[in-house]
């Protein structure tokens, strides 16, 4: 009871944070000092959701409300040369801090990262949890590292044409993929590519600002580690790539990954794969229909235990990415053997980001 108490202590006492920052910002970042020199920005977001569960029995609630995606975003400038991040985020009564990393960047052509960051493979965790299409990022980031502590290298060629990022990680990150199971002191090592035959690299999620020249990024990459207990010895190989496609007010992106995890203990090897499609297009920049298919392979050696995942919705950008509101529909069918599990979900929800 006295937990219970405290989260949610601890719960009231983050969104009166976030909600007096949100005044203090007046819908936008606020920023102190010169951006690029030394400065200090404070932002963060707020999710709004009320949810109709399409599968619940007859012991369920079917529908429910909720504050999703609370966060704090504190970043800034510490000389020309070091810029620094740190993130807080309100998830499931817990406070967690998941960004926290000082960045160097002595020269155009190169940067080092240092702390605890998103992991360099691929775009599908990649890209910030506040522009993305969808309420939550695709299931396939089951399948890649997300925040774990360590160092990444990035080089930039031809003016934001290339870019070469790998690190070297602690592999006790926040959210270790299912793939893996690491939770020991095992180092986790990855890398990624970003090339842009047209354009440059980066890109948020949809098209809504409009783009008046092609855009068109390829980003393959890879991760690897090992883990050690009691009841299994794994190597754990993920490789992949995303293509990304933005034209117009069309956002069109596509991510496949495939490995290999191999237990020494029991002399056995899973071969996971997934992938998944998403695609919309924002009329006048402000009316968005958004779709995507995911499809996640735990072992395509072994009998069909596959999980399928049908998302569409519907996003009104009222300011941006800064305030938008925003319907999903999602249902996903999880076969084990002979036998399905079908889950489905609705969801109506206010976002802001400030």
């Amino acid at each position: 009871m006295q937990n219970t108490e405290r989260e949610d202590k601890m719960k009231a006492i983050f969104v009166i944070i976030a909600l007096c920052t949100l005044i203090v910002t007046a819908f936008s970042a606020f920023t102190i000092g010169e951006p690029g020199i030394s400065s200090l920005t404070i932002g963060g977001v707020m999710k709004v959701v009320s949810y109709y569960n399409l599968e619940a029995g007859d012991e369920e609630a079917a529908m429910g409300f909720k504050l999703d995606d609370v966060r704090l975003v504190i970043s800034g400038d510490i000389s020309p040369d070091f810029g620094f991040l740190v993130h807080p985020y309100f998830e499931d009564n817990a406070l967690t801090l998941i960004d926290c990393w000082v960045d160097w960047h002595p020269v155009e052509l190169f940067s080092l990262k240092a702390g605890q960051q998103k992991a360099p493979i691929g775009r599908c965790y990649e890209v910030s949890g506040s522009k993305l299409m969808f309420q939550e990022k695709t299931p396939l980031c089951c399948m890649v590292p997300r925040y774990e502590v360590g160092i990444a290298p990035t080089l930039h060629f031809m003016e934001d044409k290339i870019g070469v990022s790998c690190g070297v990680f602690n592999g006790e990150g926040l959210s270790i993929p299912p793939t893996s199971g690491n939770q020991d002191d095992g180092l986790l090592f990855s890398a990624r590519i970003d090339f842009a035959p047209y354009g440059t690299y980066g890109a948020d999620e949809s098209a809504h600002t409009g783009f008046d020249e092609l855009k068109f990024i390829v980003t393959p990459g890879f991760y690897m580690n090992e883990t050690e207990d009691s009841t299994a010895e794994l190597a754990t190989t993920v490789y992949g790539g995303h293509l990304s496609l933005r034209y117009d007010y069309l956002a069109f992106d596509a991510s496949l990954y495939t490995g290999t995890i191999e237990d020494d203990l029991t002399d056995s090897q899973t071969k996971p794969m997934g992938f998944s499609v998403q695609t919309g297009y924002a009329i006048a920049g402000k009316y968005e229909p958004i779709i995507r298919f995911s499809m996640i392979d735990p072992d395509t050696d072994g009998d069909e235990d596959e999980t399928t995942t049908i998302e569409a919705g519907f996003n009104y950008y009222i300011k941006g990415y800064n305030s938008r509101i925003a319907v999903n529909y999602k249902n996903a069918t999880e076969k084990i053997g002979n036998d399905e599990d079908l889950t489905g979900e609705v969801t109506l929800y206010y976002e802001l980001t400030y």
